[in-house]
């Protein structure tokens, strides 16, 4: 799935919506007009928003979809899904992207926190990815 940036700011986004972040002064990491591979998906137990992971700068972030418009809606291969107990511990209750983003337990909060263990993996599947847009246009 690739997405196109709309706006970089969270003045036009719904709190009600996205509802972990300030609305009045927000500026995300991504640059207007600028297209994106998205890595994942999430929606968190507090929330009724969709969030992409996408990077810029060489760094993965989680943000709002609204910021964007999806310029290609197919999922590459290898796309993996997991749900989490609405009750349970944790923020997350859907996840889907890339193996060890729904695989391994602690890989989220990982990559997350910069581990360099786990921008490695991200990177590596993003290359993957980038090389499977580019064989099937």
């Amino acid at each position: 799935m690739k997405v196109i940036c709309k706006d970089n700011t969270a003045k036009r986004l719904d709190p009600k919506e996205v509802n972990n972040i300030s609305i009045d002064n927000t500026v995300f990491p991504v640059t207007k007009g600028k297209e994106y591979i998205v890595m994942g998906l999430t929606t968190y137990k507090d929330s009724n928003c969709i969030y992409y992971l996408i990077d810029e700068f060489n760094h993965p972030f989680w943000l709002p979809y609204p910021l964007f418009e999806i310029s290609h809606n197919q999922l590459s291969p290898n796309w993996f899904v997991k749900f989490f107990d609405k009750q349970g511990f944790g923020d997350l209750y859907y996840l889907s992207g890339f193996y060890e983003m729904c695989k391994d337990e602690n890989y989220h909060d990982a990559l997350i926190e910069r581990e360099q263990y786990a921008l490695d993996i991200y990177f590596k599947r993003k290359c993957e990815v980038q090389e499977w847009y580019d064989s099937n246009g």
